[in-house]
């Protein structure tokens, strides 16, 4: 954040890179569009470095983003709204959507609960290491444990979830 502040682009397309899809996914089911939801998400991070050097965020960035791109999915929901005749909305197109969103959301729900089913402290690394982004290197010194170590959890937490999910690979 400080260095996005002071202008720095390379800052700028780290968070953009590591929060466009999860927002992308938080304003699918407002605005269902695949183009719609790409533009949501496209002005939140427009607006983020318009701000840059504004910004007092004392909670969570991902928080901070997920609002304001749930703000811009409403105004662009909105402005579609005003424009949009009902008798040529294709729903066909709303339905597909939307059994895709259903289908994501399950999965997702699936794969919370095989997270939640492991270990505890191949949980804890699994955590750091895709939710909160943590390299093994970096996961290594907040633990205190060996980078090895680190690698043997992460290697096992995959296979674990593999087998809670079902997506066993089979031995030929």
């Amino acid at each position: 954040l400080q260095a996005l502040s002071k202008g720095d682009h390379q800052a700028f397309e780290l968070l953009f890179k590591k929060y466009f899809k999860s927002l992308f996914l938080h304003v699918q089911p407002i605005l269902i569009s695949h183009d719609n939801c790409q533009e949501a998400v496209q002005n939140t991070f427009l607006k983020l470095w318009e701000k840059r050097s504004q910004l007092k965020i004392t909670g969570s960035l991902q928080a901070y983003l997920r609002k304001m791109a749930f703000n811009e999915a409403l105004m662009l929901r909105r402005a579609q709204k005003s424009f949009a005749n009902p008798d040529q909305l294709d729903l066909t197109e709303l339905d597909t959507r939307l059994e895709h969103v259903i289908e994501h959301k399950q999965q997702f729900t699936q794969l919370e609960a095989c997270i939640k089913s492991l270990p505890e402290k191949i949980q804890e690394t699994f955590t750091l290491y895709r939710k909160e982004g943590l390299t093994q290197v970096e996961i290594s010194d907040y633990l205190g444990k060996a980078k090895k170590t680190i690698k043997a959890q992460l290697s096992r937490a995959l296979v674990l979830l593999r087998s809670c999910l079902g997506l066993e690979k089979t031995k030929k």
